[in-house]
C-alpha cells in the first residue's frame, strides 16, 4: 500500500516538457532530456512531477490534441523512455503525474477520422453532431474559446460538429457510455504502468446541455479586456451537473488502482463551483486546481480575504491547494517583478495545503517576448495579445536550435538569466538556501538579510550521468485483469537540504479533520486552530495574512 497522504504534504512541480530539457539539439524538449534533470528535481526538494502532455499528437495545440491516448510521440522519446523516467523517478521518490486530455481529441485521432466517415459510422456518436437549425445556422449560439461559433461545418456529411477549442480539436460525447469506457481505459492502461495520477485538462468543459439552448449574454463583459468568448454565460455547455458525476466516476477508476492516487484538474470557474468537485463525501477530484492567485490583485488584505473565504468553503475532509502559474499564464516574476517573486514564492510555500510550482519559477525566470512573426500558439494568432509562448519558453541549459529551425522548435529563445535566482548551466555547486527557507530546509546558517542574488547562481551536476534499469517491475493491464500490484514504495529517508525549496520529511502526518493544517515549507503540522477561523488564523499564513491589516506586500524584500 502507498502513502496515500503523499500529496497532502509535498509539492507537485509542472514540467512543460517541450521547453523543459532536450537531449539532441532538436530544439524541442524531450523524455531523456528530462531524465537528466531528475537529480536537479530531487535536489529541489519536490515531490511529484506533473508532464503536459507527451502522447502522439499533429502538435497544432502542441500535445493538448491527441491523436492516440497510450502512446508517446516520437518528438519526445518512446514509451520504453518514459517507462524508464518512471523508474528513476520512483527511485528518488519522486512521484510522476500525467496531463490527460478528456474533453477533445485531435481531428486526426482514428475515433474521429471515423466518425467524420459517414453519418452512419459506429463512431458516429463519439463525437457532438448535430443538424443546423430549422432556419440554418449553426444549433445554438454557443461560442468557443476564441470567441466565434463553437459549431463547425462539415461539408462531407451535411452537419455540424462542436468543439470548444481549434478546428482540429472536436469534442467527445461524454454522454456515450462507449467514450466514457474507452477513456476511462487509457487511464487505467498508464495507471497499470506506474503512473502515480493525472491532472485533467479543461474539466469543466466535458458535458454540454442535451437540448442545446442558448447562453444568455454576460451584462459584465469588458469588449478589448475579456477574452472574445466571454462575451456570453455559458450556463447550457460549461459546468453541468453531469460533469461532476463524470468527475467522481474517474476517482473511482483512479482509486482501482490503490489510494495512493491522485486527481489534479483545471476548473477556471468561480470559488463555489470549484470546490463542488471535490464531491459531496470527498469521493470527487482530490485537487480542483485554485487558481485566484493567478489574476488576484497582489494586495495583502485581498489576498488575505480570498484565502479566509477559500478555506472556509472547503468541504469537510477536502485539502486545500494553491496555483501562482503554469503554461497558460504569464509568469510570477513578470506579473510582480523580481523582488516579488521571493514574497510570492514565500507565500505558496507556507500557506496550508498543497502547492503548485510551474517550471522556472524556482529561478525566478521571466516570459520572454516572442515577436508576432514568430508566434507559435495557435491562440496568439487567433486572439492577439493573449499568447501563451512567452511563459512557454526554454528553461537554462537547454540548447537552442539552429536559425533555420527557430520558429519550428517550439521553445524559442531560452529563459536563461532573466531572473533573481537564475543560474547558468556550466555551475557545478548548488546556491544556498534563501533567506526565507533557511531555517525550513536544515542549514545550519542563521537567518541573514536578504540580499539581490549574485550574477552566478549554480545548480548541482552528479558526476556521471543518471543511469537507470528497465522499469522490469512495471505491471500490464487490460480490461480483462485485475488491477495489479504495485511494487513497494520507497521508504522516505532523509532528502537533501542543501536546495533552497528543500525541507525535511515529516515524522509523522495528522488530518485536518483533526484540527491541524500543513504547509509546505515546513512539513510540519500545526498545533493551532483551523486556519479558516478569523480569529485563529496559523502561523503558516504569516507570508501574506500578517499583512492584512491595511499594508501592502514589501516594495522589496524584507529582511529575514
Amino acid at each position: 500500500m502507498g502513502d496515500a497522504t503523499w500529496w497532502q504534504r509535498g509539492v507537485i512541480y509542472q514540467i512543460y516538457p517541450r521547453s523543459f530539457m532536450d537531449s539532441d539539439g532538436d530544439g524541442v524538449g524531450d523524455l531523456p532530456g528530462l531524465l537528466r534533470r531528475l537529480d536537479h528535481l530531487t535536489w529541489l526538494g519536490v515531490d511529484a512531477l506533473w508532464l503536459s502532455p507527451v502522447h502522439p499528437s499533429p502538435m497544432d495545440d502542441f500535445g493538448y490534441d491527441i491523436s492516440d491516448y497510450t502512446g508517446v510521440d516520437p518528438v519526445f522519446g518512446t514509451l520504453d523512455d518514459l517507462d524508464r523516467l518512471v523508474a528513476a523517478a520512483h527511485g528518488r521518490g519522486l512521484r510522476v503525474l500525467l496531463d490527460w486530455v478528456p474533453n477533445h481529441t485531435s481531428d486526426r485521432h482514428p475515433w474521429f477520422q471515423a466518425s467524420r466517415a459517414s453519418r452512419d459510422d459506429p463512431k458516429r456518436d463519439w463525437y457532438i453532431w448535430r443538424d443546423p437549425r430549422p432556419g440554418g445556422g449553426p444549433p445554438s449560439n454557443w461560442l468557443r474559446y476564441v470567441g466565434d461559433s463553437a459549431w463547425r461545418w462539415d461539408q462531407r456529411t451535411g452537419q455540424y460538429y462542436f468543439r470548444v477549442f481549434l478546428d482540429s480539436q472536436p469534442d467527445l460525447n461524454w454522454r456515450n457510455p462507449e467514450v466514457q469506457e474507452a477513456m476511462f481505459d487509457a487511464l487505467r492502461f498508464w495507471l497499470a504502468r506506474g503512473i502515480d495520477g493525472f491532472r485533467i485538462d479543461a474539466l469543466v468543459a466535458l458535458v454540454e446541455d442535451d437540448r442545446l439552448r442558448d447562453n444568455p449574454p454576460n451584462p459584465r463583459y469588458r469588449p478589448g479586456e475579456d477574452f472574445p468568448y466571454m462575451r456570453e454565460l455559458s450556463v447550457w455547455n460549461i459546468d453541468r451537473p453531469e460533469t461532476r458525476e463524470l468527475a467522481a466516476r474517474m476517482r473511482k477508476v483512479v482509486d482501482e488502482f490503490g489510494d495512493d492516487r491522485v486527481l489534479l484538474a483545471e476548473l477556471g470557474v468561480p470559488l463555489e463551483q470549484t470546490v463542488a468537485y471535490y464531491g459531496g463525501d470527498g469521493g470527487g477530484i482530490q485537487v480542483p486546481f485554485n487558481f485566484e492567485l493567478l489574476s488576484a490583485a497582489w494586495d495583502a488584505r485581498g489576498i488575505a480575504g480570498y484565502v479566509d473565504r477559500y478555506l472556509a468553503a472547503l468541504p469537510a475532509g477536502a485539502w486545500p491547494n494553491w496555483v501562482l502559474g503554469n503554461h497558460d499564464s504569464p509568469r510570477v516574476a513578470s506579473r510582480l517583478g523580481p523582488a516579488q517573486a521571493r514574497v510570492a514564492a514565500m507565500l505558496l510555500l507556507t500557506l496550508p495545503g498543497t502547492p503548485i510550482l510551474y517550471q522556472g519559477e524556482e529561478l525566478g525566470l521571466e516570459d520572454v517576448p516572442i515577436p508576432d512573426e514568430e508566434a507559435l500558439d495557435p491562440i496568439a494568432r487567433l486572439v492577439p495579445g493573449h499568447g501563451r509562448d512567452p511563459e512557454r519558453t526554454r528553461c537554462p541549459g537547454t540548447p537552442a536550435p539552429a536559425p533555420a529551425s527557430r520558429v519550428a522548435a517550439p521553445g524559442c529563445p531560452s529563459a536563461s538569466g532573466t531572473g533573481p535566482g537564475a543560474w547558468p548551466p556550466s555551475a557545478t555547486t548548488p546556491p544556498p538556501c534563501s533567506p526565507c527557507t533557511a531555517a525550513c530546509c536544515g542549514s545550519a546558517a542563521p537567518p541573514r538579510p536578504w540580499s539581490p542574488a549574485p550574477t552566478s547562481r549554480s545548480r548541482p551536476t552528479a558526476t556521471s550521468s543518471p543511469t537507470c534499469a528497465p522499469a522490469t517491475a512495471t505491471a500490464t493491464w487490460s480490461p480483462s485483469t485485475s488491477a495489479p500490484t504495485r511494487p513497494a514504495w520507497p521508504s522516505p529517508g532523509p532528502r537533501p537540504v542543501a536546495g533552497r525549496w528543500s525541507r525535511p520529511t515529516p515524522a509523522a502526518t495528522a488530518r485536518r479533520s483533526a484540527g491541524r493544517w500543513s504547509c509546505a515549507a515546513t512539513r510540519a503540522w500545526s498545533s493551532g486552530p483551523d486556519p479558516r477561523s478569523r480569529g485563529g488564523l496559523d502561523v503558516t499564513l504569516r507570508a501574506g495574512l500578517a499583512l492584512a491589516q491595511g499594508r501592502r506586500l514589501h516594495a522589496t524584500p524584507p529582511t529575514m
